[in-house]
């Protein structure tokens, strides 16, 4: 029996897998139509030139037993040349166990010679939305169960992958897929289920339970290969618009976070089948909070992101409203910074709080500026702050100020740090200096300017005014040029024992020297007194006159002639302190007429006692703005 180029039309037909009748048919339709039809009992089988299937519906097992059959020949013994499917449903697996699949509707499909000789001429045809507002295209050539065709799909709900997407995290901290359109272009391989081509994925949002969530305004991916047989993505280059991560806690970590919520395996995470070879980040945002830091408008790359291999990265933007740079690289479990700068933060607040806590006028600012090359580190840069006529730390700012009217503290802070941090550890460390400014502002000295070796006093030879050595004293001209604010306070001193034995000894030789020359004169005296006594007496017996008295008992008890004693000398009061203040004088006359220092900076301070030296005294001199006077620091030593 035979039956040539005839037409045969069923309704509601239902095409079942063997006799699985358990699982759902393979395919159901409303109306199928084949035409061209012939049949031959003898062989049994049918052949057909058309096929159309009106309102199908495929299971998700349909695609890959009707389009690759594990077994030769025509499928349910149809063998067909044309397909045209119509308002149709599919369920299209994307993974090898079909967890993955996507819902088609609206379907049609046509293809064309599929009985001709095998050549890569277009044959297929595909269109269908794909939930709400998705599309798919497809064309391209397929013929014996291969195939390669142009795909495009655009604006698929990216959560009607959300059961697949769940399974590469652990269970409790899987995120949830809550919004995102994604799109593709490109070429797919068949039967390897190959994609090659760009993928686009917009307006993401994901959160889990816990609060960690990640959305973007746009990912680009170039060159995008998309295996599904084991499913594994590689993107060559990446572009994220605006993405914006949200840490469960201030306490985490990147990349730790991340990893974290990852699905293990012998308590090691296992990590994404992704790769991609480079990725560049625009307009980033990262909100801090509590402590944390906040990023915003970052911008950078990283490359490569792959299992195994560190990623460099390069990162500038704002953290904490600042701008900062970053390089390093991002491991596993840990984020290696070989470089992280952040541009200077100026501290309005903080320049009227110094001002009014310190009693000072700030006609300037103050800016904390990180370090470049050392982590945790920076410095506080001031500039003009000026101490009122009342406040205590005006040695210490003319210890600090240099001849732009500047100064800067180093800080032990992170290059993040928040103002009101920066500020408390600022005002910190001035108490503490002013406290080392009191006791020794030499101590002071050496830290800012360690180049310089300022003597502190200078020695005199005992019971002299006479310097012992003022080399020492030329490295005050360089200081007071660095140091405009600072003057110089000679505080002449003595020693009460040293100065005062050599004094006594020079005053008692004097004493004595003058005793036995009065001594010598009342013994020439005596003596001339008493032999002309005798030439009298001489005379008047040579003449027969009588002598009369005698007058050499009277001339040797004559008192004034008699030789005077040695006494000890005793030091006039006013000896020590004037020699001190001599002492003085001679520093003073060096700095002002051989090293050329302005004379209103080098005063003379009153004597006091101490040793054979000249004190030198660091004291402020600061020029108050109009209607003030002067800040200086009391007469004495601090």
């Amino acid at each position: 029996m035979l039956l040539e180029q005839g037409t045969i039309k069923l309704h509601d037909l239902s095409v079942q897998q063997g006799k699985q009748s358990k699982h759902p048919p393979l395919l159901t339709a409303t109306t199928t139509e084949a035409t061209g039809c012939s049949i031959t009992l003898t062989a049994p089988g049918l052949t057909c030139t058309s096929l159309l299937l009106e309102q199908a519906d495929f299971s998700t097992a349909a695609p890959s037993t009707l389009l690759f059959p594990e077994k030769e020949g025509p499928l349910l013994g149809l063998s067909v040349d044309a397909v045209k499917i119509t308002n149709a449903k599919a369920r299209l697996p994307l993974g090898s166990n079909n967890n993955l699949t996507l819902p088609l509707t609206d379907m049609d499909l046509e293809i064309q010679d599929l009985q001709a000789a095998p050549s890569e001429k277009d044959n297929l045809h595909l269109q269908a939305k794909v939930g709400a507002d998705g599309q798919i295209k497809v064309e391209g050539y397929f013929r014996q169960a291969k195939g390669k065709l142009e795909l495009t799909a655009e604006d698929l709900d990216i959560t009607l992958l959300n059961q697949s997407f769940a399974q590469l995290f652990q269970k409790k901290l899987a995120p949830t897929l809550q919004q995102g359109r994604l799109s593709l272009q490109g070429q797919l391989e068949l039967p390897v289920l190959d994609f090659q081509g760009d993928v686009q994925l917009n307006d993401l949002v994901t959160q889990n339970q816990h609060g960690t969530a990640l959305r973007w305004k746009s990912a680009q991916g170039k060159q995008a290969r998309i295996a599904m047989k084991p499913f594994f993505i590689h993107i060559e280059e990446l572009d994220l618009e605006k993405p914006e991560l949200k840490l469960a806690s201030p306490k985490s970590t990147l990349p730790t976070a991340l990893i974290s919520l990852l699905r293990q395996q012998d308590k090691k995470p296992i990590l994404p089948p992704f790769t991609i070879k480079q990725c560049r980040i625009q307009g980033a945002n990262m909100p801090g909070t509590g402590s944390s830091l906040g990023f915003s408008a970052v911008h950078g790359s990283l490359a490569p992101l792959a299992s195994g291999t560190p990623a460099s990265f390069t990162f500038s933007g704002k953290v904490n409203k600042r701008e900062f740079t970053a390089h390093g690289r991002l491991a596993q479990n840990h984020a290696e910074v070989d470089s992280f700068t952040v541009a200077e933060l100026p501290l309005e607040s903080a320049a009227k709080q110094f001002a009014e806590q310190l009693a000072l006028t700030a006609t300037g600012g103050i800016r904390w500026v990180p370090s470049a090359e050392q982590k945790n580190e920076g410095r506080v840069h001031f500039i003009g702050f000026l101490p009122q006529p009342d406040s205590e730390y005006a040695l210490l700012l003319a210890l600090l100020t240099d001849n732009k009217g500047t100064f800067s503290l180093p800080l032990s802070l992170p290059a993040t740090a928040s103002p009101s941090k920066i500020s408390n550890a600022t005002l910190k460390k001035l108490q503490r200096l002013h406290l080392q400014a009191v006791v020794s502002p030499q101590a002071v000295l050496e830290k800012e300017l360690p180049d310089l070796t300022l003597p502190q006093r200078i020695t005199c030879l005992v019971g002299d005014s006479l310097p012992d050595f003022m080399d020492d004293l030329e490295n005050f001209t360089s200081l007071m040029t660095r140091r405009p604010h600072l003057a110089l306070q000679l505080q002449g001193c003595y020693d009460d024992m040293t100065d005062r034995k050599y004094l006594l000894s020079l005053l008692q030789e004097e004493e004595d020297y003058r005793v036995d020359l009065e001594n010598i004169r009342r013994q020439e005296e005596m003596a001339r007194l008493i032999a002309e006594e005798e030439l009298r007496q001489v005379e008047l017996v040579n003449t027969d006159m009588p002598i009369g008295e005698d007058l050499i008992p009277q001339i040797e008890a004559r008192e004034d002639l008699h030789p005077l004693p040695h006494q000890p000398v005793e030091l006039p009061q006013e000896i020590l302190p004037e020699l001190a203040r001599q002492r003085a004088l001679v520093v003073q006359e060096y700095l002002v007429n051989t090293l050329n220092l302005p004379q209103k900076k080098i005063t003379i301070a009153e004597p006091v006692p101490g040793g054979p030296w000249v004190d030198l005294l660091l004291k402020p001199i600061w020029q108050q703005p109009s209607g003030t006077t002067s800040t200086s620091a009391p007469e004495g030593k601090e």
